[in-house]
């Protein structure tokens, strides 16, 4: 769990032990239904990014089946192990990674050495799509939790799929707008400091 692996560029990472999702185990009496799963619980947003995921499924919805073809051909598959990074943050995103098989957490950094926000990525998501396209480093670090199955497209590749496809750009921009007024509501919601 201590053991530090080396991420892209060098960097050093220090992996997260988490599981969002917790695998059923003895229930306590005491603990009037909830189920006790003996793992360190983190800071989760998934309720909240849940609807901020950008899927296959909602990109390629009612488009042309060579659309989500042609964006099937531009990635590259590996197979990673448990524990691998992906990326780490301020790194500078070279291109979208498509998860098909196993699971990858996504953290932030916290401020004065604390943990920071992270969530779990599932089959079928999109990573890094907002960063690669405004070509900003990477705000969070990514990590298989299990043995998975990751598709990569460089930069060039998906803008070059972009153009090509205008009702891929077009649904994507819608996404991403969405996913931005959703976190303006969550903003605006939030309470005022007055200092």
């Amino acid at each position: 769990m201590g053991e530090q692996k080396t991420g892209v560029a060098g960097k050093r990472f220090r992996p997260v032990a988490t599981d969002t999702f917790p695998r059923k185990a003895g229930r306590n009496p005491s603990s009037k239904g909830r189920v006790r799963t003996g793992r360190k619980k983190m800071k989760n947003t998934s309720s909240q990014a849940a609807s901020d995921r950008l899927l296959c499924r909602e990109l390629f919805r009612g488009l042309p089946a060579e659309t989500s073809c042609a964006f099937e051909a531009l990635q590259t598959r590996t197979s990673y192990p448990e524990g691998a990074t992906l990326f780490v943050n301020d790194q500078k995103v070279p291109g979208v990674f498509v998860l098909h098989a196993g699971s990858v957490e996504l953290s932030e950094p916290g401020g004065q050495g604390k943990s920071g926000k992270s969530r779990i990525a599932f089959p079928g998501e999109i990573l890094e799509v907002p960063a690669t396209v405004a070509g900003d480093p990477c705000r969070v670090a990514a990590q298989t939790r299990e043995p998975s199955e990751i598709g990569f497209i460089d930069r060039r590749a998906f803008e070059n799929f972009l153009c090509r496809h205008n009702a891929a750009a077009f649904r994507l921009v819608q996404l991403l707008s969405n996913a931005v007024a959703r976190a303006m509501d969550r903003a605006r919601s939030l309470p005022v400091c007055a200092c």
